[in-house]
């Protein structure tokens, strides 16, 4: 039986030498390939990079509503600045939505 702390560790360490590969911009490769293998296997750290280097930025942003993920909101409305209403409006409206669903379920928690 395999540690989980080592099994923890070589898979960090996997990561990172994908991670490092796909920074690697004497490299090339099919980028829909890679985007698709990440995809596939779980593997959000790279597909959240290959979204970003590719400025796939409504796809990314969905990725953050889906996993709560404010800072990579922030993060993307930083990166475009106040250029693109649309994108204001599309993230104002995600945390509209997120605060009352918020208050409804501490409301139902109260009873």
């Amino acid at each position: 039986k395999i540690d989980s702390n080592i099994l923890n560790s070589l898979l960090s360490n996997i990561e990172t030498k994908i991670y490092n590969l796909l920074d690697n911009h004497s490299l090339e490769y099919d980028y829909d390939r890679i985007l698709l293998l990440c995809y596939q296997y779980n593997y959000e750290i790279g597909y959240r990079y290959l979204l970003d280097k590719s400025n796939s930025t409504y796809l990314l942003l969905r990725l953050y509503y889906e996993s709560n993920d404010n800072k990579g909101i922030f993060k993307i409305l930083k990166k475009e600045g106040i250029i693109d209403n649309s994108l204001i409006i599309q993230i104002l409206t995600y945390f509209v939505k997120k605060s009352i669903n918020d208050s409804v379920i501490s409301d139902n928690d109260i009873d």
